[in-house]
């Protein structure tokens, strides 16, 4: 499957790809009725320029396709929520200090979820819902399955690996992007549409190096700027993305940062830094209009209508599906409507049948207890080629488990057989038979630091 990555600023339309391991770029302006700035206007019209542009950097069909949208820092709510132990519920303490501060945010119009960052910390990110169901309408029209919508913002912490506190300073289609990161999170997000002198860059570093901070940050990262210097306090740092000094890639830098950093890290499509992974679980609701939208990092095509979302999200109504990151667990608050489907009693075989165990019978979850990163994601990758359900991966409350720890429920027993013979070439696994038999999977995987993958 070959990724297209997808921009939009300044009503410039930019689409490239990596063919051969040669970068392939083209833009093209859109008009105002179609697009204002990064706005789409005109869902159809734009989808011709898009189609345009695609057929002019690759002859492949449609089909070995797929769409990955990044977005502008415009689109998305970045904030840092803080909770408290004896609060209650976690999900209620984040809604209400949201709802709170911040009045004017519509959340009843946005997809949003939140993710553990740090002790009592957690990051919210939100997003128009009209903004991701246009790309998917987009997705629909030019019959090319949607992989990714990310926020290019939040691939910088994690570029830079950095969870110390970071300012980042970017350029990109003649705008200036300030941007407060710790933990690997984003708290801050600005858009400067006139350009900054050298003097009134550092008087708004100076400021909000200090933004709701006791200690001021002093640690600074810069793109496409050139002698910029501030204070002696500051460490000053340049972003060097990988083949950012390609002639051919010039004004591509921030598609080149998404594929780099997809291609170290697949995890990042199971997140919440793909918007994707903020919509509600998948519902089938009218075969004759149908749109492709790849499941994250699962590589898998789901075919619905209407409000479309990737698999292991929050069901309001039912226990919370985890998401891989690299730090702590996410979980997705917008609204999910949930269709029960009717029960089927089934035939029970006899005591004297003997019960073929079938692989994909068995949903699993599995959780990195060995605080490795993306260990839990490769577990994921074995398993699914033996043919399991893995419902979600995530992080284990408490990491340096040595040995791969397998909860079963009661019913589920006879699998556990199977699952050390696929297992044992890489894991040494002990098994429980007490998981609650109320979860909606059927076994629990908690990754040991003894895993050699």
């Amino acid at each position: 499957m070959q990724d297209l990555i997808i921009s939009l600023s300044e009503n410039v339309l930019k689409v490239s790809t990596i063919e051969n391991k040669e970068f392939k770029g083209v833009s093209a302006d859109v008009t105002k009725e179609v697009v204002n700035d990064y706005k789409i206007l005109d869902t159809a019209e734009f989808s011709k320029a898009l189609k345009e542009l695609v057929s002019a950097v690759t002859t492949k069909s449609p089909r070995n396709l797929s769409l990955n949208i990044l977005v502008q820092p415009n689109d998305v709510v970045f904030k840092f929520v803080p909770v408290s132990k004896n609060g209650g519920d976690v999900e209620d303490q984040i809604i209400n200090e949201i709802k709170t501060k911040e009045k004017d945010l519509p959340l009843e119009e946005m997809y949003f979820s939140y993710q553990k960052i740090a002790p009592f910390v957690y990051q919210f990110i939100g997003v128009k819902k009209e903004i991701i169901d246009t790309y998917i309408q987009i997705s629909n029209s030019v019959e090319i399955g949607l992989k990714s919508i990310i926020p290019w913002v939040l691939l910088l912490p994690r570029f830079t690996n950095s969870n110390e506190p970071s300012i980042y300073l970017t350029k990109t289609a003649g705008k200036q992007i300030v941007t407060l990161s710790e933990f690997n999170g984003i708290f801050f997000s600005g858009i400067y549409e006139d350009e900054k002198s050298t003097q009134e860059l550092q008087e708004l570093v100076q400021e909000l190096s200090i933004y709701k901070r006791k200690d001021p940050i002093t640690k600074v990262y810069i793109y496409d700027y050139e002698n910029f210097s501030l204070n002696p306090e500051y460490k000053i740092l340049d972003l060097e993305i990988p083949n950012s000094d390609l002639e051919e890639a010039k004004g591509y830098e921030m598609h080149l940062l998404q594929g780099h950093m997809v291609e170290k890290d697949k995890d990042i499509l199971v997140t919440q830094t793909n918007l994707l992974n903020l919509l509600p679980v998948p519902v089938i609701q009218n075969e004759t209009n149908k749109a492709l939208v790849y499941a994250g990092a699962l590589s898998l095509v789901l075919v619905v209508g209407g409000l479309i979302g990737g698999a292991m999200l929050l069901n309001k109504n039912r226990e919370p599906k985890v998401l891989e990151n690299t730090g702590q667990n996410t979980e997705v608050l917008s609204e999910n409507n949930h269709k029960e489907e009717p029960q089927v009693e089934e035939e029970q075989p006899s005591q004297e049948e003997k019960v073929e165990l079938k692989r994909e019978d068995l949903i699993i979850k599995i959780e990195n207890g060995a605080g490795i990163s993306g260990i839990a994601a490769r577990t994921q990758a074995i398993l699914e080629e033996f043919g399991y359900q893995v419902s979600g991966v995530g992080n284990f409350d408490g990491a340096g488990r040595e040995t791969t720890l397998i909860k079963l429920k009661a019913e589920k027993a006879d699998y556990q057989e199977l699952l050390k013979e696929d297992m044992k070439d890489d894991f040494t696994v002990v098994i429980e038979e007490d998981l609650d038999s109320g979860l909606e999977y059927d076994a629990l995987i908690v990754i040991g630091t003894d895993a050699q993958i």
